[in-house]
Formats: structure tokens, C-alpha cells, sequence
């Protein structure tokens, strides 16, 4: 009996040091993973590893901790990629556009080795361990019923704290949200427990979000105007990468002689929300607010359509990154529509960046009245939706930035040689991008004031 204790004590340690280190070692290898050492770096760590030892049987025991370790690997590629600890909204991301985000993960696997194979060495660690240790530890026959009830407990405390339908205090806040105060095992569990037990459940339910609320509806200042509007919409581009907002790398050449020129309104703003889907449906239909219905009332397709304008959407992006927003663009108001592979068939020079936008235009009659919205790949990530030209900063992003200036300039440049009548561009992103854990803002650029002549 004294050396099944032992034993157990050992195995505490051991797994506790194993845990913490994985935290410890990427903290050393990415500076920007803070780890404040308290109770909270320690005490998940030493509570998992006390009931995993309470485990005979071999098989469990590995298949459990190796959960726990792909919990810690998934929060550290996590960070490594996006710069701030894994959000409960990350898992619905996730599991809504899987393409999207392998296609994004691939192209970075670089700076992901070391955190994988810090995983990789964690698990023949704990193999060998486990298998050298054997049974030989004080266990109980049914532990995973204890554990079973550890999960429960866990699990519908953030429950319940989320669902009371009352604003959350400071300690239960602290105790549900992810921190830089806790384990990265703890907070990838605190952010599994919040997507389940609040964003999951209220989406089944369909009490996650308020009815709609629109905008008011537009007043019609003049009818059918003889006038082209031309709406490009960025993609994760952030406010703050922009020399025109005093970003101090010259990222906006272009938009930045504009405003000298005092031909262009520039406005920060809040985008709808952190993902394509939601951020789209509050631009395209004039929501203040995410929210559950599908309502088209205030569609800007639909708007224009209705007040005589031919209405096109071209976007630089391929036919499945576009099922996200399918069934919110307002396809039945939209008289000309091309994806990424419409644009390759229709264009004899084709280069699959945001410069065939451009080309697309040649399309278009602009002696009729057009409303107009280019999609672009623009800032999204792996960041390399560039010509190499513009390869020009050491930040990949950065770059996007300056490469969407210059297709802008080409969007521009074409609009004034080739349309003789009014022509209005608007510019905006549909949401930020968080880099390096700061907010999600978007740049909404208006050349020359232009809402009144749409509606």
C-alpha cells in the first residue's frame, strides 16, 4: 500500500510538470504567451493529474491524456496563429468553414512546428510513463464515473452562470473566460464549456441572438438616377494598418493622395461581427445587429434594384468560400453574378488575385445605371493575396494592405477614363482581423458622398 501511494504521488508530479512545462516552453519559444504564475498555472494542471491517477487501467488513462494534451496544442496553435488565447466563438468558426480554415492553416505550418512537436514529445513522455507504472497505483474500480462527474460539475457551472439571465459579476467572470492567469488546458475547457453550454445551446434553441432590428428604412431623395455606384468590400482588413488613419508604415499610397485632395471621407467603424456570415448579413441588409432572422427588407440588391440600377456582385472568391454567405447576399436581386471561377472562364489574362476585379469591369456598361459590389480576397489569411511587387514590408499583412491600395487606385483609375456619367465608390472591409490580440475594427472609406443618389 505505501508504495501504491507513492506511486500516485509520483505520478501527480510528474503529469502536473509535464502540463505546466508544455506552457512554460512556449512561452519561451512565442514571448507574446504570458503566463502569470499563481494558483491558476498549477492548479487544473495538479487537479487532472490527481484524477487521472485515480485510473488502472492503461488504455483509459492514455486515451484521457491525450486529450488533455490536444487541448493544450490546440490553444498553442491557436495563439501562435492569431496572437490571443482560443475563443468560444472559435469552435463555431471552425465547424462552419472547415475549408476556409485548413486553407489557411497549411500555408503557416511553419511557425507551428514547434508547438506540434512539443506535443509530440509529451505524448511518447506520458506513454512511456504510463506504460512503465503500469496499474501499479491506488485507483478505484469505477473512477470514470468520478471523472465523468468532475466534467459535469464543471461544465453547468458556466452553464448556469451564462443562462441566469443576469449580468455576469466580476468572480464569475473570472471563472468562466479564458485568461492569461490560467492553464492552457483550463481555458481551452472554459472555452469548450462556453461555446456549448452558451453559443451552442442558445443557436439550437434559437435564443442566441435578438429579432432583427434594421436600419430605417432609406427615404427615396431622387428616382432613378443616371449614376454608377461602385461598392468594393475588403476582406479582414484592419483600421489600424492604414497610413490615412497614421498607421506608420505607408500602407495607403493611394487613398492617402485622395485625401489630400479632400475627395474622400474616411470613417472608422465596428463591423457586424468577427465572422464573414455575420459581418455580411448586417452590411448587405442594413442590420444594426446580429441576429436570428433572415431579413432582406433593407437590401442594398434590392434597393437598387428597385430604383432602376443593374446590379452586379463579382467577387474574388471561389464558388465554396461563398456558400457561407449564399442565402444572405440577396441572389434573386443580383442580375450579373461571378465567383473566382466565373472570372477565370470570362477573362482571356487571368492572375486570380483582386486585380482581376478590375479586369472585370471591362464587363460592365457603364453608360447604363450600375450599383456594383467587388468582393475581394483582400487580408485574408495565410496573408498572400499579393503580387510579389508588393512584397515590399516584412509584416505578409501589411502587404495585403498595400496591395488592396493599389487595386483600388486600378478601380479608380478605370471609373474616371471610362464612365462619363456620376460615378460613386465606397470602400470597406467586412470585419478586422485580430493581430496580436487587438480589436476587430474595419475602415469604411466614402469617395465623394454618394447614399442619397442609391436610394
Amino acid at each position: 500500500m505505501y508504495r501504491l501511494v507513492i506511486n500516485n504521488i509520483l505520478f501527480i508530479l510528474i503529469y502536473t510538470a509535464i502540463f505546466v512545462s508544455e506552457d512554460l516552453l512556449f512561452s519561451m519559444y512565442n514571448n507574446s504567451f504570458e503566463i502569470v504564475v499563481g494558483k491558476g498555472t498549477f492548479f487544473f494542471p495538479v487537479v487532472t493529474a490527481l484524477l487521472l491517477s485515480f485510473i488502472r487501467n492503461f488504455r483509459l488513462r492514455f486515451i484521457l491524456t491525450l486529450i488533455v494534451l490536444v487541448s493544450i496544442l490546440i490553444q498553442h496553435l491557436y495563439f501562435q496563429y492569431f496572437g490571443n488565447l482560443l475563443p468560444p466563438i472559435a469552435f463555431l468558426l471552425f465547424f462552419e468553414s472547415v475549408p476556409e480554415v485548413m486553407e489557411s492553416f497549411f500555408p503557416e505550418i511553419d511557425v507551428m512546428i514547434f508547438p506540434i512537436l512539443l506535443f509530440i514529445v509529451s505524448i511518447i513522455s506520458v506513454f512511456f510513463f504510463n506504460k512503465k507504472i503500469g496499474d501499479r497505483l491506488i485507483g478505484f474500480k469505477h473512477s470514470y464515473i468520478l471523472i465523468t462527474v468532475a466534467i459535469l460539475i464543471n461544465f453547468f457551472v458556466t452553464f448556469s452562470y451564462i443562462n441566469s439571465g443576469k449580468s455576469l459579476l466580476h468572480w464569475q467572470a473570472k471563472a468562466i473566460y479564458p485568461s492569461k492567469y490560467q492553464h492552457s488546458y483550463d481555458n481551452s475547457v472554459r472555452s469548450l464549456n462556453y461555446f456549448i453550454g452558451g453559443i451552442l445551446y442558445k443557436k439550437i434553441t434559437r435564443n442566441d441572438l435578438p429579432e432583427t432590428i434594421l436600419s430605417e428604412k432609406p427615404v427615396l431623395v431622387e428616382k432613378l438616377p443616371d449614376r454608377n455606384i461602385i461598392f468594393v468590400v475588403g476582406e479582414s482588413l484592419r483600421w489600424d494598418k492604414l497610413s490615412i488613419n497614421g498607421y506608420e508604415v505607408n500602407t495607403t499610397p493611394f487613398i492617402d493622395s485622395l485625401s489630400s485632395t479632400r475627395s474622400v471621407l474616411s470613417k472608422n467603424i465596428y463591423s457586424g461581427g468577427t465572422m464573414t456570415k455575420t459581418s455580411f448579413n448586417t452590411l448587405l441588409n442594413r442590420i444594426k445587429q446580429p441576429c436570428n432572422d433572415l431579413n432582406m427588407d433593407n437590401n442594398l440588391f434590392k434597393l437598387a434594384k428597385n430604383n432602376g440600377f443593374i446590379t452586379w456582385f463579382i467577387s474574388n472568391q471561389t464558388e465554396k468560400e461563398l456558400s457561407v454567405i449564399d442565402n444572405i447576399l440577396g441572389k434573386k436581386f443580383i442580375d450579373f453574378y461571378y465567383n473566382k471561377e466565373d472570372i477565370q472562364t470570362s477573362l482571356d489574362s487571368y492572375t486570380s488575385l483582386d486585380e482581376d476585379l478590375v479586369s472585370m469591369l471591362s464587363k460592365i456598361n457603364l453608360n447604363d445605371n450600375n450599383f456594383i459590389v467587388l468582393h475581394q480576397k483582400g487580408s485574408h489569411s495565410p496573408y498572400r493575396s499579393y503580387s510579389e511587387e508588393f512584397g515590399r514590408f516584412n509584416e505578409p499583412y501589411d502587404n495585403t494592405v498595400l496591395y488592396t491600395d493599389s487595386v483600388l487606385k486600378g478601380i479608380y483609375d478605370y471609373l474616371k477614363k471610362k464612365s462619363d456619367k456620376p460615378t460613386f465608390m465606397v470602400f470597406t472591409s467586412d470585419h478586422g482581423e485580430l493581430l496580436n490580440g487587438k480589436e476587430s475594427r474595419v475602415t469604411a472609406f466614402l469617395i465623394r458622398w454618394f447614399i442619397r443618389f442609391l436610394f
